[in-house]
């Protein structure tokens, strides 16, 4: 899970750690990713309502153009060091710029910009490059351009959001024309992973540098390899990509020309684009409009289980959370079944862990069970009373601050709100411009007089140590200073372990000690994907994590 932090009026951080796995403030938009389970009632997920599929059926056909609306709105920038933020920028950016590995619908991994990877010891990985790639201004990739996208990530001027992957590496070198080798100061299995998301992505080093701090700007533009190039970007109204006839991967060249996207927030606007047509498709389908859209005869909802989640991230242990049994007596008065199941319409399901089954790439019966024996995520009014009292409830209310502009977000902390005041909890609500909130996540001086904040989160990859290994007391995204020696000491070994039972066993223990307490979050939700597609058009991902990391448009054309 990552909320991500970003300066938005500069859109460049002001430290080189930041956020968790990818802060979605959607307008009534739920999102999630892979793992195939139950739909929503009254969604599809096929033509024939039939099983769950990483992929809609297959596009025949080619369409000159479609527009695609991006909930979440505008990106911030196109800059991969600064995509790991919200969903807008990596929706984009997936489709301009390739990742050494790549991410597939169906949560596998696979060769990308690398052509092959090998690891002779635990501490180093040799990338063997691609021959025959191109940037979309036809220069050929190099190895420089790798060594240098890669060592951009860990540049303290540059401040990646992706640094804190990085944080065990030691150096990148191009040890080849086309080979790269990065050595680590200790084994870390999530970093190889990790390739197949942005922090993996390769631009084009004299372009970089060339436009210095413009990159990924409006103004200055991209330079990747992907099946599409940025032709258009205008401030507030839209971004044009078009498709690359010389793109290297002969298995994904686009059947559509061009694809516009627009950055409608307003649930109801963008309701009425999808049903009459003026959007062609988006990942942020408004529930409050689910119903009509469900009932619609130019498209369809697709939906699939997925690592979006909702939660309140912990800002601070120093005021009325100080006391554990005042974050326990929290965690126990919440509606979690209202909010689910009438908030949401039935398109989440409670969390009891910051993690659910889409996350479940590997070793899924263990996590299955150790999920399973989890306390659930239900409301217990009289046990929440009985902490507040034994407590004493805090002289100060629960500041809980949430993006204003999010009407999901507004009726869940209000749902909050009234359920903790009937256990003797005062719940302050603080709404934010979503441009002001984010700056919560990297600027302690922002966070003074937060306890808690209302989060819509997602991982990057099918792994649930992705999302526990941000939570560790070391990590800078831990900005309460609350130490669990019993979750930190396994999640600490288990990014060590290469082996996958070892690994699941070391994660299903942390998960455990998590559930024991509140620490640095607070898990309310596991929600879906909902994708909707007019039905000119098909080939879309069901999957979130492909919708960021995989190359998504180029399989997009007519039925």
């Amino acid at each position: 899970m990552n909320p991500h932090r970003r300066d938005s009026a500069t859109a460049r951080p002001v430290r080189s750690f930041v956020g968790l796995a990818l802060v979605c403030t959607l307008a009534l938009g739920a999102c999630s990713s892979a793992a195939q389970t139950p739909n929503p009632a009254g969604s599809s997920s096929d033509g024939a309502g039939g099983g769950l599929t990483p992929l809609t059926p297959a596009a025949k056909g080619p369409l000159d153009s479609i527009t695609w609306n991006l909930g979440g709105g505008e990106p911030t920038s196109l800059d991969y060091s600064y995509t790991w933020d919200t969903g807008p920028g990596n929706m984009v950016l997936a489709n301009l710029c390739d990742n050494l590995m790549r991410q597939n619908p169906d949560s596998s991994y696979s060769p990308a910009l690398a052509s092959a990877v090998t690891t002779p010891d635990p501490t180093t990985y040799v990338y063997e490059l691609r021959a025959g790639v191109t940037f979309s201004d036809g220069t050929p990739m190099t190895a420089d351009d790798v060594a240098f996208s890669l060592q951009r990530q860990l540049d303290p001027d540059i401040g990646s959001y992706w640094g804190v992957w990085f944080q065990n590496v030691a150096s990148v070198t191009a040890t080849g024309p086309m080979q790269v080798t990065v050595k680590l100061k200790a084994p870390d299995v999530l970093f190889g992973q990790m390739m197949a998301t942005s922090a993996g992505a390769v631009v084009q080093k004299a372009y970089v540098e060339a436009k210095g701090k413009d990159y990924g700007t409006a103004a200055g533009g991209v330079m990747c390899t992907g099946p599409y190039e940025l032709t258009k970007w205008s401030s507030g109204t839209g971004i044009t990509l078009t498709a690359r006839d010389d793109y290297w991967d002969k298995t994904l060249q686009p059947k559509v020309k061009s694809i516009n996207f627009t950055f409608v927030r307003e649930p109801a606007t963008v309701t009425n684009g999808l049903l009459t047509g003026s959007i062609d498709g988006t990942w942020t389908t408004p529930i409050s409009g689910l119903g009509q859209l469900q009932a619609a005869t130019n498209g369809k909802v697709w939906s699939n289980t997925g690592t979006w989640s909702t939660m309140l991230s912990m800002a601070s242990f120093s005021g009325a959370l100080k006391d554990p049994r005042i974050r326990q007596a929290l965690q126990k008065s919440i509606d979690y079944q209202g909010i689910t199941t009438g908030l949401l319409r039935g398109t989440a399901t409670p969390a009891p862990a910051a993690v659910g089954p889409a996350y479940w790439g590997y070793a899924k019966d263990a996590y299955a069970a150790a999920h399973a024996a989890l306390p659930p995520a239900r409301q217990d009014l009289e046990g929440a009373k009985a902490l507040v009292v034994a407590a004493g409830a805090p002289s100060s209310p629960i500041v809980l601050a949430f993006d204003a502009g999010d009407a999901i977000a507004a009726s869940t902390v209000a749902s909050i709100q009234d359920s903790a005041k009937k256990v003797g909890l005062a719940v302050e609500l603080k709404p934010l411009p979503a441009a002001t909130l984010v700056t919560l996540w990297y600027d302690p001086a922002a966070r003074k007089g937060v306890d808690a904040i209302y989060s819509t989160s997602s991982g990057d990859i099918p792994e649930p140590l992705e999302v526990f290994a941000q939570f560790v007391s070391t990590s800078p995204l831990n900005y309460t200073g609350f130490v669990n020696p019993a979750y930190d000491d396994p999640i600490a070994q288990a990014r060590a372990t290469s082996d996958p039972a070892q690994r699941a066993a070391l994660v299903a223990k942390g998960q455990a000690a998590a559930a024991e307490i509140v620490q640095t979050f607070l898990p309310l939700s596991n929600n879906q994907v909902l994708l909707y597609l007019n039905k000119r058009v098909t080939g879309a991902p069901v999957n979130s994590l492909s919708s960021l990391y995989y190359p998504w448009a180029a399989t997009l054309g007519a039925p």
